[in-house]
């Protein structure tokens, strides 16, 4: 008994240890940048 509550603690631990990490990576790879880029009609120098 011991041993598979060992075990559901285990898969629950690491399982919110991944969906932890997917939704890091995917929110931080789909939010806006701070800046835009440049757009290609306007051109700026900046010296």
């Amino acid at each position: 008994m011991k041993s598979l509550l060992i075990y559901l603690g285990s898969t629950l631990a690491g399982g919110a240890v991944a969906a932890t990490t997917v939704y890091g990576v995917v929110s931080s790879q789909t939010t806006t940048p701070d800046q835009s880029p440049a757009s290609v009609n306007e051109v700026v120098l900046e010296y």
